[in-house]
């Protein structure tokens, strides 16, 4: 039983899985409408805000005066 293989992905797949890619031959699902929407708010939510910009310039001036 333990060499049996049907119905376990294959390595190829398994790979492809890992790497976040599709496994199977169908083409990847269209993205929902409000997907695009919800990227750009994620976008917009991991992106350095002003305070993380000033400090590391902070940073650096700091470091050329050691």
């Amino acid at each position: 039983m333990a060499d049996e293989h049907h119905g376990w992905p294959t390595e190829d797949a398994t790979e492809r899985l890992l790497r976040g890619e599709h496994s199977g031959p169908a083409a990847a699902p269209a993205d929902p409408p409000e997907a695009a929407a919800l990227r750009s708010a994620l976008a917009t939510l991991t992106a350095p805000g002003p305070a993380e910009e000033a400090a590391a310039r902070e940073e650096e001036a700091v470091a050329a005066f050691r």
